[in-house]
């Protein structure tokens, strides 16, 4: 077929779409999936462009848009027959590449890539709007749909005032995660490549591991800080800490006398303070300690030594993430952390298998885990005196 031909033949297939999901009243949500589709059509206010060949996609789409008559057309919808050349994260890389650049010029993008279409659990209304519907694409092709800002902005007031998104209904559910074989394939996916031998699982899951262990030097993450209250000897100057701990935060000596309990703040030391004390191991009630963070365990020495069984010492300290394991497991990270687990791990993977696409790897990785872990910081009260004036 002919390239003339298969941009018709595209257009024509846009068109069917548009008049068999996006017009027909939907049967989930009681209007039409796109009120204004019909409109846009009957008008003329439709422009659909189709990608000619294989060279630059960035080159054809800035000359459609460049010529652009926006009191002409109120949305363009740009086809791409080689959608292949790019996954479905790069397709949504140009999207926000150029909504960042487009954006300051009333300019808004959105897109559907042939590896990412909408599925019965999440766009139900889009798959089966109405019981008629037995409409199929006949090609695969990737669409960019670019409107003017304000325009789609107010109609969203409109359908707001309508009670258009009341009636879509929502999942009800907040539980999504990804184990690690998921982010394995989405890790080498953003590499450019697949999972094909099991030494790539096992590279895989070893840079998995590295990557947590990297996020141990990131500062203190909240969902592996732990409470632990442990009993004191007689004499006895160092107490051992849960294996799973990397670090100790802020640690109270306990009294406990029937059903109340006393909690006294100490004073955490350096080596060298502690070090410097002349009689360590003189017994009363302790009011300094030392964390010594050793290769296998970390330990928690007092001053003075405890001179009473019937005390304790509580406090909170730092768990370490845990391994991967099984593939079948999920990560022992909050929701919020997926993102830069796949993006990290791609980035690991690509020094091996992709080295051209590091930098880039590397860059989205950053920004994604500098997103959670301001996230993952604690909140705090804040108190706003305001300024007094006295005239005198």
């Amino acid at each position: 077929m002919s390239r003339k031909k298969l941009a018709e033949k595209i257009k024509s297939d846009v068109i069917n779409w548009s008049k068999n999901v996006l017009e027909p009243m939907n049967k989930h949500i009681g209007f039409p999936a796109c009120p204004f589709a019909a409109k846009w059509r009957r008008d003329n206010k439709l422009r659909i462009e189709v990608r000619p060949d294989k060279s630059k996609y960035e080159k054809h789409l800035t000359t459609v848009l460049n010529d652009w008559n926006k009191k002409q057309h109120d949305i363009i919808i740009f086809c791409d027959p080689f959608w292949e050349q790019y996954d479905e994260e790069q397709f949504q890389d140009k999207i926000d590449f150029y909504n960042k650049t487009y954006n300051r010029r009333d300019v808004y993008f959105m897109g559907f890539h042939p590896n990412n279409p909408a599925t019965v659990e999440d766009q139900e209304f889009l798959v089966n709007p109405h019981d008629d519907c037995d409409w199929e694409p006949e090609y695969m092709y990737s669409m960019m749909l670019i409107q003017k800002f304000k325009q789609l902005y107010d109609a969203s007031c409109k359908l707001h005032k309508i009670g258009y998104y009341k009636l879509m209904a929502t999942s009800g559910t907040t539980s999504f995660n990804l184990s690690f074989d998921n982010i394995i394939n989405r890790a080498y996916a953003r590499c450019g490549t697949s999972l094909r031998t099991g030494y790539q699982l096992q590279a895989a899951r070893d840079n998995l591991n590295l990557l947590f262990s990297e996020w141990g030097n990131r500062g203190i993450h909240l969902w592996k800080v732990k409470n632990h209250t442990q009993n004191l000897t007689a004499g006895t100057t160092t107490y051992t800490a849960p294996t799973d701990a990397s670090d100790v935060l802020e640690l109270v000596f306990r009294e406990v006398s029937g059903t109340t309990t006393t909690d006294t703040s100490m004073t955490k030391v350096s080596r060298s303070e502690y070090e410097n004390i002349p009689n360590k191991f003189s017994q009363g009630q302790p009011s300094q300690y030392y964390i010594q963070r050793n290769l296998s365990n970390v330990e928690i020495s007092l001053y003075q030594t405890p001179n009473t069984t019937d005390t304790q010492i509580n406090y909170f300290y730092v768990g370490r993430i845990e391994d991967v394991g099984a593939y079948t497991n999920d990560p022992d990270a909050p929701y919020r952390f997926l993102p830069c687990t796949v993006s990290g791990l791609a980035y690991y993977l690509s020094q091996e298998v992709a080295v051209e696409k590091s930098q880039e790897l590397e860059r989205r990785y950053e920004a994604e885990l500098q997103r959670a872990l301001t996230e993952d910081s604690q909140s705090t009260s804040v108190n706003i005196v305001p300024r007094s004036f006295y005239v005198g």
